[in-house]
């Protein structure tokens, strides 16, 4: 029987938000051996904490093209992961992968999607470790799949991490945020501990030295796999959206997601049930990177705020979070709506929802309809809650919409000069996810005209939902 591999060559929190996949494909097809090609500095210790797969290095890619699989599937977004996928010899790609005239493609139509959100995911409600999977695995099994809800320990002199550091300093908060949530925790009665990577140490150092009392200060001391044995002991960690949150998520640790910089939730937020997560509600928020010098969602977080939040949850008194009010935030748990993740608001609903609540919830039903997850009423709800409450976008996006329509049917031929101008001067930001997904269809099949005919179908199917 033929293997199966995934290539993740990312980081830390990308392997762990494929264990998912992991799991389902262990399921899905059992006793088929799984080879994973991934970076040795993570998956040495993350190895025994998730499915039993076989991990090899792209640095073995000798052994790795001497076998044949049933299946290959490239998560990864490094061009060294495409040019392994074009390379092996396989029944099936799904996935971005190089051939050998070194183009660039990509099969499946989620993994299409996936690759449209670059610079261009403002209205994407869809997780990574689903669109990991969505093109292999059928829906049906990933709802069906139950996730245990995090762990609860005794309230009593309660312990809580601060995980101080993330990939990008944007991600994270700074110094005197932190000084102040862990004097705050410890006015309160609870224990903080600061967590962090080598590059932490320096930052743990500042933040114990501002406290009245001293706090454990693990920053830079700590592996993965101790890092995890440390959370076995910790009622809640908070921390920014870095891979250690991932892995305390996966292990059973509830997490408090201080969602900051160019992150978004929705596709990089603890993926199983029961979390919490905090994010701003500027326009800008979700960003894929950060045009400001200085990210102006950081300086929303109040730490006052986040310390009473860390208390009212470690003592099991959720009921109170519905009455708090985090100006310039809101606040979110983890959880599924239709076997899929989702994120829950929590706190008094807005009177009138906002306009990028409406175009979220919009996109959300068009995809999930387009690519057959669900009915069309799903679609027609979304189109007529946007009809309702905004009106005159909603006939702008249908005249723009039939104008690209006109357009693309007035091209003809496979020359990509013919169409390098197609969507110039008429994108808006409310209709930048098809187009940006139109676009990537057409280029990825060469203008072919089952790519048109595809694209058409789409924004026909789209402009039905105006009438």
């Amino acid at each position: 029987m033929k293997p199966i591999l995934v290539i993740q060559m990312q980081r830390m929190g990308d392997l762990i938000m494929t264990f998912p996949l992991l799991l389902w494909l262990s399921r899905r097809f059992p006793g088929q051996e799984i080879v994973v090609v991934a970076e040795p500095g993570f998956y040495n210790t993350l190895a025994p904490l998730g499915p039993g797969v076989t991990y090899v290095s792209a640095s073995q890619s000798k052994a790795i093209l001497e076998r044949e699989y049933s299946l290959v599937i490239n998560v990864s977004h490094r061009r060294e992961g495409a040019l392994l996928a074009g390379k092996v010899k396989a029944d099936e790609t799904i996935g971005p992968y190089v051939d050998q005239d070194d183009n660039l493609y990509i099969r499946g139509n989620w993994h299409v999607y996936r690759a449209s959100l670059v610079d261009c995911n403002r209205h994407n409600t869809f997780h990574w470790a689903e669109l990991n999977a969505l093109d292999v695995i059928a829906p049906d099994e990933i709802r069906a799949t139950t996730w245990p809800i995090p762990r609860e320990l005794p309230g009593h002199n309660p312990k809580v991490g601060l995980f101080l550091g993330a990939s990008q300093a944007a991600k994270r908060p700074q110094t005197l945020f932190w000084r102040d949530v862990a004097q705050g925790l410890l006015d309160r009665g609870m224990r903080p501990i600061l967590l962090g990577g080598p590059e932490e140490r320096a930052l743990g150092d500042a933040v114990q030295k501002g406290l009245e009392l001293p706090v454990l200060h693990l920053a830079g001391t700590t592996s993965l796999d101790q890092l995890a044995r440390i959370g076995q002991t910790l009622q809640l960690m908070v921390t920014p959206d870095t891979g250690p949150m991932h892995l305390a998520a996966w292990t059973g640790l509830r997490v408090l997601n201080l969602s900051m910089g160019p992150v978004n939730p929705w596709e990089t937020g603890p993926y199983h049930p029961g979390h919490y997560i905090l994010r701003t509600t500027i326009s800008c928020s979700g960003c894929w990177s950060c045009r400001f010098e200085e990210p102006r969602c950081r300086g929303r977080f109040n730490a006052r705020k986040v310390v009473r939040l860390v208390d009212e949850v470690i003592h099991h008194r959720e009921h109170n979070l519905h009455k708090m009010t985090f100006p310039g935030l809101e606040l979110m748990r983890s959880s599924r709506s239709q076997g899929l993740y989702w994120l829950n608001r929590i706190g008094s609903p807005r009177r009138h929802p906002s306009c990028r609540q409406v175009l979220d919830q919009w996109w959300h039903g068009i995809w999930q309809w387009h690519f057959g997850l669900c009915h069309a009423e799903q679609a027609q709800n979304a189109a007529a809650l946007l009809r309702a409450t905004f009106p005159d976008l909603a006939a702008i996006m249908r005249t723009r919409l039939l104008g690209h329509c006109r357009r693309l049917v007035s091209r003809r031929g496979a020359d990509p000069l013919i169409y390098h101008d197609l969507f110039d001067g008429q994108e808006i930001p409310a209709l930048a996810p098809c187009v940006r997904f139109a676009r990537l269809t057409l280029e990825n099949s060469n203008f072919s005209r089952t790519s048109r005919l595809a694209v058409l179908a789409l924004f026909e199917r789209i402009l039905s939902l105006f009438d």
